[in-house]
């Protein structure tokens, strides 16, 4: 049987490698990523799709998004 610790104990994942860019990102809208490599991710990603308002985010990220989809807020 586990003991209360084993049971709590957090799981230990890999980090993803900067050499492994994604081919597609979905960006949502909401706060936008603060790490390093996902930063370095949206800057190498030849498809990224952003919903609604993670559009303008994106563009002041000096991007321009493959796609947009949703209800985008007016200005």
């Amino acid at each position: 049987m586990e003991t209360i610790n084993e049971c709590n104990r957090m799981k230990e994942y890999k980090l993803p490698e900067q050499i492994n860019i994604p081919q597609t990102i979905i960006l949502a809208d909401g706060d936008f990523p603060s790490s390093s490599l996902a930063k370095e991710w949206l800057r190498e990603c030849p498809y990224v799709v952003c919903c609604d308002g993670a559009v303008n985010t994106y563009l002041r990220f000096g991007k321009m998004p493959a796609a947009i989809v949703g209800i985008l807020p007016r200005k």
